[in-house]
């Protein structure tokens, strides 16, 4: 998503936007990716892997609750959110605008 939306990020900029808002820009963008894939695939670990653990692992099914999924989510939210915060950041401050204007 960084790579490809430098062109974005270099109107942005030109256009008066800071680089905080640029990061929060990413980060909002990449958030909207993860949040999705992270329920998708609890949901598709729920209803089709834990049955077919469910037969070697008797019980496999009562160690798995609600709880868990909103913790497991909680914990997934604030590790990717504070990495693509370091990447975004990194990236919106290795470039500068004059790169930018030039398309490099």
């Amino acid at each position: 998503i960084l790579l490809k939306r430098r062109k974005t990020l270099s109107v942005f900029m030109i256009c008066g936007c800071n680089k905080g808002k640029a990061v929060m820009y990413y980060l909002a963008e990449c958030m909207l990716i993860t949040i999705p894939c992270f329920i998708i695939s609890a949901l598709f670990y729920h209803n089709v892997l834990l049955r077919i653990f469910a037969r070697k692992f008797t019980y496999i099914e009562s160690a798995y609750s609600l709880k868990l999924y909103v913790t497991a989510f909680i914990i997934y939210i604030f590790i990717s959110s504070i990495a693509m915060l370091i990447t975004s950041n990194i990236m919106v401050r290795k470039t500068s605008i004059v790169q930018l204007k030039a398309g490099e």
